[in-house]
């Protein structure tokens, strides 16, 4: 992202050069698609050779078959092989009846009654502690070796701040992302906005609890109707930040030496003192040893692991060693009081995704000091309906979509406001924004590789090059000289999911979310095939959807 000014005497602020990833290759079919033309002329030439001309055309045929199918793409960007792996995935999936989920009594499902579906099926919730004494949720995802942690932010909003307020705090929040290439471990970093209806059970709490019963009635009386009035088409905004870290170590990490029977796994002088005082806690000597059973319950206890890959005891600690740092950075980019949020939190914010009739009996519990009593265990919703192009959970139905393009051209810093304020013909919505930062050796190396490509492109027609490769090739340019100069470089994605009580409502809400999409000069598409999964995604606890595909990347940047 480059930053720029317009004017001397008040200057604005723009934002831009956000640059789609192209793959070099012959005529726009990129390496992939480059490699299979050269194959299929050498195994052309090699069946003639062989079998005859009539073989050689049919294996000709054949590649053109298949190049063509990568050659040609939709508004999207999708090639003709991509969309139809997803149909053909989606009918698979549908006809094992994978679009269906059921909870309770009378569900299939053997390990838990309301677990979450889907990517986050086979997820942990874990407390853990960071250095500073705070406790916080751990969010494991065994599927994809994945760490999550999400710190509840308290945002000061634009309105009535400075401009040259709002500059600093995008270009804070501008070195956060660009620090986190430097975090050994760190695979994503998500940005969750969410809007939904206050029902007003906390403002109402606090009235009752200030009113002096000694003060007048006209008072008193002027109290008790702004409480209940005043939640009426109110809305309320939340907001966290998820970071997601990998258990798998670097190349560069030496691996400890594995588990060995009758051997115990190795703790740092902070954990072992934790460990000391619950042992004499319990009346035990520390000198003695301590027993499996002295450890935290909220973690597992260690035992042998993948060569390569961390314990959740390990994740856990270096976490919460790096923790308090992250929260400190965050804090001044304009997110407010920042803290991470414990099981409870995260459980009842999935909850109330899943369920959003939930939402008005979980506030009247906290309203009254109560605990709710809501576990990850029991977050999940009863039932769950996927279709081609919307989701049916619990008490409402859901549509998520993901930009398929950034903004053309320069913004300004509020150009998403539309899309992230509370809408009125939506009873809920979420905008996730994930970032998935390069670490410095290799965004040095796709900024030079972008440099060439575009070099290559802008030089390849005969005579004059045309404007839009010259401006790719300036940015391309600029982009490697700002990250010579320090500057980072993330991949970045953003989800829009609109959630309304009744599925009538779907085709009013996907019209208002395409026009919000417009308004903030994002191309929008419905992440049709993968409802589900895209839903999960867009809850902003850490599933990083790219880790979750059967294709690597190195074939997906390809094409």
């Amino acid at each position: 992202m480059t930053t720029t000014t317009t004017g001397t005497e008040n200057p604005v602020r723009t934002y831009g050069n956000w640059a789609v990833p192209v793959s070099p290759g012959l005529f726009g079919l990129g390496t992939l698609g480059t490699v299979l033309i050269f194959v299929g002329l050498a195994a052309t030439v090699l069946v003639q050779l062989g079998r005859g001309w009539v073989w050689a055309g049919v294996v000709l045929v054949l590649f053109l078959l298949v190049i063509g199918g990568i050659a040609k793409k939709n508004r999207a960007g999708r090639n003709v092989w991509q969309t139809s792996t997803t149909r053909v995935a989606w009918w698979r999936g549908k006809r094992k009846r994978q679009h269906l989920y059921l909870a309770g009594t009378v569900a299939p499902v053997a390990f838990g009654a309301a677990r979450l579906p889907g990517l986050l099926a086979r997820s942990e919730l874990f407390l853990a502690q960071s250095s500073t004494g705070e406790h916080f949720a751990l969010l494991s995802m065994p599927s994809a070796r994945h760490y999550a942690v999400v710190l509840r932010c308290e945002p000061e909003g634009s309105q009535l701040v400075d401009q040259d307020t709002v500059d600093t705090w995008v270009a804070l929040f501008g070195r956060f992302l660009a620090d986190l290439a430097h975090e050994p471990g760190l695979e994503a970093c998500s940005v969750t906005v969410e809007t939904a209806p206050d029902p007003g059970t906390r403002l109402a709490a606090e009235i009752h609890r200030q009113i002096d019963p000694s003060s007048p009635a006209l008072a008193q009386a002027m109290l008790r109707e702004a409480a209940a009035t005043f939640p009426s088409g109110s809305a309320s905004v939340r907001a966290w930040v998820t970071l997601t870290f990998t258990a798998r170590r670097s190349a560069t990490v030496e691996d400890e030496t594995p588990l060995r029977k009758g051997r115990r796994a190795k703790v740092s002088k902070d954990a072992q003192a934790v460990l000391d005082l619950t042992a004499l806690e319990r009346g035990h000597d520390p000198a003695a040893g301590t027993d499996d059973e002295d450890l935290p319950s909220m973690l597992p206890a260690p035992a042998a692991k993948p060569k390569g890959v961390r314990t959740a005891r390990e994740m856990a600690e270096q976490i919460g060693q790096r923790l308090p740092g992250l929260v400190a950075q965050l804090r001044g980019t304009g997110a407010g009081a920042v803290r991470a949020m414990t099981p409870t939190e995260l459980a009842e914010t999935v909850r109330v995704a899943y369920d959003p009739a939930a939402a008005l009996a979980l506030e009247q519990a906290h309203a009254a000091g109560e605990d709710s009593g809501v576990t990850w265990e029991t977050a999940g919703p009863m039932a769950q309906v996927e279709s081609w192009g919307a989701l049916r959970h619990e008490s409402a139905a859901s549509i998520t979509w993901a930009a398929i393009s950034p903004p053309a051209g320069a913004v300004q810093s509020s150009v998403l406001g539309r899309l992230l304020a509370p809408h009125p013909g939506l009873s809920r919505k979420r905008v996730t924004f994930v970032y998935r930062p390069f670490d410095p050796a290799t965004a040095a190396r796709i900024a030079d590789e972008a440099v060439k490509t575009a070099n290559t492109v802008a030089t390849a027609r005969r005579g004059q090059p045309g404007a839009a490769d010259t401006l790719a090739l300036s940015a391309a340019r600029q982009t490697a000289a700002e990250q010579a100069a320090g500057a980072g470089l993330v991949r970045q994605a953003v989800l829009v999911t609109a959630t309304v009580d009744d599925p009538a409502q779907l085709p009013a809400a996907a019209e208002a979310v395409d026009q919000l999409g417009g308004a903030s000069r994002l191309r929008l598409r419905r992440c049709y095939g993968s409802q589900a999964a895209s839903f999960a995604a867009a809850l902003g606890v850490g599933v990083v959807l790219p880790k979750h595909v059967v294709m690597p990347d190195v074939f997906r940047n390809a094409l």
